[in-house]
């Protein structure tokens, strides 16, 4: 069953609506095919926007698309504002612009909205590409972390463990949510599929040792056993997912990887306890006790990225902070929140809590009456939950990864499900 009736554009231009369909599988597939394989998937959907997003009639376009467009501006509009007046680098506009680039493939898929197959075949994809890297780089590389950036091996270079690792549990997780729509369906080939790219998702973060990425898990599988609990009911699939669930934990408790980052988590806070903080863990926490110390010297506008950098030394001389090395003093707060509280203060955090919280309204006010629908709209949730997660140990929008894939991700969703349609022109119904 479709989500939306099949737009005026779709029945006029069959070969662009497939086109547009493949472009969009491919952008999921590519993100980890190579190093910055994000920039692949940028364009696989940008050029179709480019060349197919004319015609259509501003009219058509619905009052949602417009409030998340005047929230996307004002977000850009803050951070650059702050820029030219309190200084930085023009690059750091950089990132956030990706946001605007999303609005176009808003509008694209707004014309050519594709179905859930193709989405959950761009995500299988991307789980079996990412699974493969991170099996090669380990195991053949013998590195000690998936995803590590290999400047000797062009085909490894660009990688990134903590923002790939992040994708790529993302990844995992949507594909649950494909798996518990496919055996509703009881199309039990597309759920081992399904079922299998779970699996190989969540393994690749494993491999990435991306801590970050686990500590919203509990909350997120807390929301797809709420959003599937009659599914659970059926006591053949619940031994079926106790059994699953059983074979990921043994995997994640034999996984030397796993042991060892969470070993280095606790060890890093012992270390930050006894007066050193020259450790991971140990470096986010000072840099987060001076991103709050900041704050409350620059509240409402923040302290702009070159007062910030000024701010830390002196917190540092006068022992506010612990003292970190030269080379982590003008780097970000390794925690979105607490970055853009900092530099852009209480404005442009409320900016950035709208990026989020208005897609999740959104999702929430979505009228569920077919079950692709509502799968799609747990996609969206679970897209816009995850990434605040990574959001609380990085900043994982100072990276282009990051930009692009948040923004990019959250169009398809919002589309595929409904959340937003495309309004229908009168003579066209």
């Amino acid at each position: 069953m479709n989500v939306t009736p099949l737009t005026y554009y779709q029945k006029n231009n069959p070969k662009i609506n497939i086109l547009v369909s493949l472009c969009l599988c491919l952008s999921i597939g590519s993100f980890f095919i190579i190093g910055k394989g994000h920039n692949i998937a940028g364009f696989f959907l940008i050029i179709p926007a480019i060349l197919f997003i004319y015609p259509i009639k501003i009219s058509e376009l619905p009052n949602k698309f417009w409030v998340l467009t005047v929230i996307f501006f004002t977000f850009i509009t803050i951070i650059t504002l702050s820029i030219l007046i309190k200084g930085g680098k023009l690059s750091y506009i950089d990132q956030p612009s990706r946001f605007i680039i999303s609005l176009l493939i808003i509008v694209l898929l707004l014309k050519y909205p594709p179905k859930l197959i193709w989405v959950m075949l761009g995500t299988t994809i991307a789980s079996f590409t990412g699974f493969a890297i991170a099996i090669i780089q380990t195991q053949k590389y013998n590195e000690i972390r998936a995803f590590t950036n290999i400047p000797s091996i062009p085909w490894f270079k660009g990688y990134m463990p903590i923002q790939d690792g992040d994708m790529i549990t993302t990844i995992g997780l949507i594909s649950a949510c494909f798996s518990f729509y496919f055996i509703k369906t009881r199309n039990y080939p597309l759920f081992i599929l399904s079922l299998a790219s779970v699996v190989l998702g969540l393994s690749s973060s494993i491999l990435s040792g991306s801590r970050g990425a686990w500590i919203i898990l509990p909350i997120i599988f807390i929301y797809l056993i709420y959003c599937n609990k009659q599914f659970f009911i059926n006591k053949k699939v619940c031994l079926l997912s106790l059994v699953t669930i059983g074979i990921v934990i043994v995997g994640i408790g034999q996984s030397q990887n796993f042991e060892s980052r969470l070993t280095s988590a606790v060890n890093d806070i012992n270390q930050f306890d006894r007066g050193n903080p020259e450790t991971s863990l140990g470096v986010r926490l000072a840099l987060w006790e001076s991103a709050i110390l900041t704050t409350k010297e620059y509240p409402l506008f923040g302290a702009g990225y070159i007062q910030r950098v000024e701010s830390r030394k002196v917190q540092i001389e006068t022992g506010q902070i612990p003292k970190i090395e030269n080379v982590w003093i003008p780097m970000h707060a390794h925690n979105q929140f607490l970055e853009y509280l900092s530099v852009f203060g209480i404005v442009g955090l409320c900016a950035f809590f709208a990026v989020f919280f208005y897609p999740l309204y959104l999702f929430s006010k979505l009228d569920t009456r077919s079950l692709e629908q509502e799968t799609l709209k747990q996609c969206g949730v679970i897209h816009i939950l995850s990434t605040m997660g990574y959001c609380l140990t990085q900043s994982f929008f100072a990276h282009n990864s990051g930009a692009i894939f948040y923004p990019l991700i959250l169009a398809v969703f919002l589309i595929t499900s409904g959340a937003i349609k495309l309004k229908i022109p009168k003579g066209n119904l």
